[in-house]
């Protein structure tokens, strides 16, 4: 319960809960919002070209995606589950996408 009073007050990491909301003009900051509502019209773009079956599965590319934005614009450095985890995703997206081979009759 400390840390909301503590963010209010502006004393974690030199916040201040005011410039959160509000710039000095008056006017809210819209980025992020904004920013939310195109990932979701693209996303719902994209639903609707390859269907939702086949976009369900690329649902689990966002936590590879949002290391690799990490990466570019934080310089955070990539470690070993990491890497292990993207395999992870990577492979299991690989296997869905697999066609089942056809069987063979018997004659």
């Amino acid at each position: 319960m400390a840390a909301p009073r503590m963010a209010r007050r502006g004393h974690l990491h030199g916040t201040s809960a005011s410039c959160a909301r509000r710039d000095r003009s008056g006017k809210s900051l819209h980025g992020p919002r904004e920013a939310s509502l195109v990932a979701f019209l693209l996303w719902s773009y994209g639903v609707s070209t390859i269907g939702p079956e086949r976009a369900g599965q690329f649902v689990q590319l966002m936590p590879v995606f949002g290391a690799a934005l990490a990466v570019a614009l934080l310089g955070e450095t990539i470690v070993l589950p990491q890497v292990a985890g993207a395999l992870c995703v990577f492979a299991g997206i690989a296997l869905v996408q697999r066609r089942p081979r056809p069987r063979a009759r018997p004659a």
